[in-house]
């Protein structure tokens, strides 16, 4: 046990270090990142303990109010399970301390529980955003005891264990076949995208499943029988989430105590066949990833002279930029692929829910009278521009360029090309990346929709001056704080705080676009014009500013 408790406690500093460098000194930053982080996440907890107070007198009066805990556990799960594929990737496979690990007389399944719950405490961030506010909530409303907060205290912490697992054991499986590969950095962007639409085919499959299961008759039966009837139906994906409920609305009799002990026997299951099952298969799969193949091959000599050809500096460092995040796992998982995620998230209910494609090709007619009222349409315009500020920002992309370099970034101090145009190129790779996503979206809703065509040109418009915008923030910010001492690419992006420093400031941008419109009502023809005259202007400034005292930043740092 002490092993165990040595290695997560080194997981864990190592996972922080980048925060609390130096020490004392950048104590302050730190604290203060954390409390903007925690007030960023504050009003969605709200939301979900509004929600909460909200449903709960109308179901509780016919007897239905453990639906509320059962689908805020199944949407924490759910997410714990998508998001932890992922970070179980990162931090099993691609940290830089794990074949260093294999050789220290510790065995496997100490170092594979030591990272199990190195994931499982990030996973806490999710749960106290979306479960904590609701179990409080519920808690107060209905009246409830101490031993309902005792087991709500152990519910928190024990919830993400199996959908977790279930995730890790994903991610170990396909990763076991690593080891067949020669080409270890394509097959660990193989994986992820198969984990990917592994995690997409789960949601259509449990959606359909779901809608075949639950006929209009059975929800009316199950409704008005009673008894928080409805938590077997929403509860259907995880299998301890059924239990979970049971005991927080039989918390004060005996029942509860016992679905609490099937609950907790489920847990300890599950970590038991993860122990078992993860040994058997991580040495196999984890052996070897950080070896690269090189490829070679013999070229003629006209392939000579086309490669060798003279090019634009900027367009040949853009190339460069883009091979970059394409080739590197981490950087095309977080930086291209998530940019495509969202207009999937527009698709998935559509092919899941056919009829639901045909309600809204049938409601061509009234959109276009929905359009044609001026303030109405001039919202559409500030939630497009608003929506892609907010994709832009939230793609660390632009706001890791500089960052990204690490400690190699001497280099660029000696390749015949100024700063300027090395600057331009990260800021021209961003944004084929990032307005590419958002086009895509677009292409997609107008396919849906069928707006008229001025709606598509001024989405378009919008979009690019909101990218523009954003990229040279993202940019001005990570020349001003470049994260460089890093020893993997998953501390550059994704343990980066200027992407939370982005977020907030596209958040702030955003918000204040839409807040201004709907308030003071200014109808197409005032805030279409306006957000084109402030944000041009704004994307000159940040360009000479970028260009100039940006350029500077760029030669001082060392």
């Amino acid at each position: 046990m002490n092993k165990y408790f040595s290695l997560t406690k080194i997981f864990l500093k190592n996972s922080s270090s980048g925060l609390s460098k130096d020490g004392k000194r950048k104590l302050p930053r730190t604290i203060l990142l954390y409390i903007i982080l925690a007030l960023s996440f504050l009003p969605l907890a709200g939301m979900f303990a509004s929600v909460t107070a909200t449903s709960y007198e109308f179901l509780r009066s016919i007897n239905q109010e453990g639906i509320i805990l059962s689908a805020a556990m199944t949407v924490s799960s759910a997410i714990i399970f998508a998001f932890g594929i992922f970070l179980v990737m990162s931090v099993f496979y691609f940290s830089s301390d794990v074949e260093n690990l294999l050789v220290l007389p510790v065995k496997p399944s100490v170092i594979l529980m030591s990272k199990f719950t190195v994931v499982l405490i990030y996973e806490y961030f999710t749960e106290v955003v979306v479960l904590a506010p609701v179990i409080v909530t519920f808690g107060i409303k209905s009246g409830a005891g101490l031993l309902y907060y005792i087991y709500g205290i152990v519910i928190f912490f024990t919830l993400p264990i199996v959908p977790l697992i279930i995730g890790a054991l994903i991610s170990i499986l396909i990763m076991r076949f690593a080891g067949f590969t020669k080409n270890k950095d394509r097959f660990k962007t193989i994986a992820q995208m198969a984990i990917l639409v592994f995690v997409v085919g789960i949601n259509l499959v449990t959606q359909k499943l779901g809608k075949a299961s639950s006929n209009g008759q059975e929800m009316a039966r199950l409704l008005t029988e009673g008894n928080n009837s409805l938590i077997k139906v929403s509860s259907k994906l995880f299998i301890n989430i059924r239990y979970a409920a049971e005991a927080f609305i039989n918390s004060s009799n005996m029942s509860g105590i016992v679905s609490m002990l099937i609950y907790l026997l489920i847990a300890i299951i599950f970590l038991i066949l993860f122990s078992i099952l993860a040994e058997a298969f991580y040495l196999k799969g984890v052996i070897g990833m950080t070896q690269t193949q090189a490829r070679r091959k013999m070229l003629s000599s006209e392939e000579i002279a086309k490669q060798s050809g003279r090019r634009s500096k900027i367009f040949t460092y853009t190339v460069k930029e883009l091979n970059i995040l394409f080739r590197t796992p981490v950087y095309f998982m977080n930086c291209v692929v998530m940019n495509f995620i969202w207009p999937f998230f527009l698709v998935i209910p559509l092919i899941s829910q056919p009829e639901s494609f045909k309600l809204i090709k049938n409601a061509h007619g009234y959109f276009n009278m929905f359009i044609s009222n001026a303030r109405t349409l001039g919202i559409i315009a500030a939630v497009i521009f608003a929506s892609s500020v907010m994709l832009t920002m939230m793609n660390p992309i632009a706001i890791t360029s500089i960052s990204r370099e690490g400690k190699s970034i001497f280099i660029n101090k000696f390749i015949p090309m100024d700063y300027k145009q090395q600057i331009l190129s990260k800021v021209l790779s961003a944004f084929i990346i990032n307005f590419s996503g958002i086009l895509l979206m677009i292409l997609i809703v107008t396919a849906i929709v069928r707006p008229p065509i001025y709606i598509f040109i001024v989405s378009i418009v919008l979009s690019i001056v909101a990218t523009i915008f954003s990229i040279f923030v993202g940019i001005f910010i990570d020349l001003n704080y470049p994260k460089l001492d890093w020893d993997n690419e998953q501390r550059a992006v994704k343990q980066n705080f200027n992407v939370i420093i982005g977020m907030i400031i596209g958040l702030i941008a955003a918000g204040a676009v839409v807040f201004i419109t709907i308030k003071l009502n200014l109808i197409f023809s005032i805030i279409f014009p306006s957000i084109l005259i402030i944000f041009l202007a704004a994307d000159v400034i940040f360009y000479k500013i970028v260009t100039t005292r940006g350029v500077e930043l760029y030669r001082n740092i060392e």
